[in-house]
């Protein structure tokens, strides 16, 4: 049950504040009975040290007129029509932003987890309540959040992360928990893709004679650098989908279907073939492999920043130095359009030199 306490404070310079010291109760989306507190302030009332007769009465007066004050907000909470009643859909926003989490079931849970966790971090950095409540978001909040997201990632990671957080905050409005939809007008720009490092063959070489601290990560590493497969289809990778030499999958990232012949490197990496349903690489975690990704790197003295999805993007660079037009590497690499596939080709000085000595000659 609500209650509504009138409480004193003495002020420095002898005058006494009066205030309301308010409790409100709320079940949250999991069931749990959680409390809220809330003062507010009765400027109006503030009592003045007694000096003359006439104070005292003034003062009485404010004392009574402060209690009328708390009863009728006492009464307005119970009777919910106060503007700080909390019903049962008014959640604290971490609260919704966790169940939200728990609900989702698409592959890049790992990015809205982290566009949630950018969300706390910039909370705590602008010194905003963490227990601030749906209800209580406002537009400056995501316009905030906006700009956060902009002073610490570059690219395309603001405009992912922003997308994901916009449609989480979007959901909380179609649920009823936030009355507008304070992100309609919020606006990120499209975000310059980052351009990523990536390993030539040379460098590939060195990796494959360097020894790896874990064999499976060492084996599906450089898999997909001979078929630019994402980090999270390498992880799913079953013997089912290869047959007869030739890998076919669906992507787990786009849904768009993808087949294509394996060299004899891709072939010799699988190694025994085993049960149709088994998993052809025995990884750790996204992190766990990403570290020992990074020690292998060092101990190859490979300088360059190397992540998982490197070896995508190596993929890309050098099929297309090797010979094939945007179109293949397109399909290899199970675009929709050679747009996106132009990300994957990195403009680099032996592309370059390659092209113009392609062109034929003549005589003069």
């Amino acid at each position: 049950m609500a209650s509504v306490k009138l409480r004193k404070r003495i002020n420095t310079d002898g005058t006494t504040s009066l205030y309301l010291d308010i409790y409100t109760y709320y079940t949250d989306l999991d069931g749990n009975k959680k409390s809220k507190r809330k003062y507010e302030f009765l400027d109006e009332c503030k009592l003045y040290k007694i000096s003359s007769p006439l104070i005292r009465v003034e003062n009485k007066n404010k004392l009574n007129l402060a209690e009328q004050i708390r009863n009728n907000k006492e009464k307005e909470l119970l009777t919910n029509k106060h503007e700080v009643t909390l019903q049962n859909n008014d959640i604290f926003f971490i609260d919704f932003c966790k169940s939200y989490l728990n609900e989702y079931t698409l592959k890049n849970k790992k990015n809205v987890k982290s566009a949630i966790d950018h969300f706390v971090n910039f909370s705590i950095k602008n010194k905003i309540s963490s227990d601030i409540h749906c209800s209580e978001l406002k537009k400056t909040h995501i316009e905030k959040y906006l700009k956060y997201l902009e002073g610490e990632f570059n690219g395309e990671t603001i405009e992912t992360y922003f997308r994901i957080f916009k449609r989480l905050v979007k959901t909380a409005y179609k649920r009823g928990f936030i009355k507008t939809n304070i992100v309609e007008d919020v606006i990120c720009k499209k975000g310059v893709p980052e351009v990523k490092d990536i390993l030539d063959f040379s460098e590939i070489q060195l990796l494959a004679k360097t020894p790896c601290p874990n064999i499976e990560v060492r084996k599906a590493f450089l898999f997909s650098c001979y078929t630019g497969l994402r980090w999270v289809d390498i992880n799913a990778l079953t013997w089912s989908n290869i047959k007869d030499n030739q890998i076919s999958m669906i992507q787990a990232k786009t849904k768009h279907p993808i087949e294509a012949e394996l060299n004899s490197i891709a072939l010799q990496l699988l190694g025994e073939r085993k049960e149709g349903k088994e998993k052809v690489f025995k990884l750790p975690s996204h992190a766990g492999a990403t570290k020992t990704l990074k020690k292998w790197c060092m101990r190859a003295e490979i300088l360059k920043h190397i992540t998982w999805h490197s070896a995508r993007h190596s993929f890309g660079t050098n099929i297309v130095y090797f010979g094939a037009n945007v179109n293949t590497a397109s399909s290899l690499l199970g675009h929709k359009n050679w747009d996106y596939t132009q990300r994957y080709v990195h403009k680099s000085k032996e592309l370059e030199i390659k092209a113009i000595k392609s062109l034929p000659e003549i005589i003069f």
